[in-house]
């Protein structure tokens, strides 16, 4: 394992000078995504792995500001979850804007992006008897 690293670092300090920087960003960006999620175990969720598959769009409507749009799911189930809170397939969906410069080696950007999870096997349903019942105690 070490050893891949080790070997991928090295590709990608030698592959460097070859990759260039936009100087002007494109009206439009669509790139495909791969993210490893790790959750730690807490006092109400259990420790988990995730691997996600997604896609990542960018609207740049002005030279340093952008709309940035991420969607990703994961194609495994986890089973293995103890807890109410988690279950099933992952889904995640941020909407948010995107800042920053670039020069003519590299960008440095920030991100503010609000986000939603979805596990598929947590809520299963709601039924009018349970919706009922909670306006009733309300009053």
């Amino acid at each position: 394992m070490y050893k891949r690293r080790v070997v991928l670092g090295i590709i990608c300090l030698l592959s460097a000078p070859a990759c260039r920087s936009q100087e002007k960003p494109t009206r439009f960006e669509i790139s495909p995504l791969l993210t490893y999620l790790r959750v730690p175990d807490s006092s109400f969720i259990s420790a988990q792995n995730q691997a996600e598959i997604g896609g990542r769009f960018s609207w740049n409507f002005v030279r340093y500001v952008a709309l940035d749009l991420e969607i990703e799911t994961s194609p495994f189930r986890t089973t293995n979850l103890t807890t109410s809170h988690q279950g099933g397939h992952l889904s995640q969906g941020f909407v948010g804007f995107k800042s920053g410069k670039r020069w003519n080696q590299f960008g440095l950007f920030g991100n503010f992006r609000p986000g939603l999870d979805s596990y598929s096997g947590v809520i299963k349903g709601i039924t009018a008897t349970t919706i009922f019942y909670n306006l009733w105690q309300a009053h």
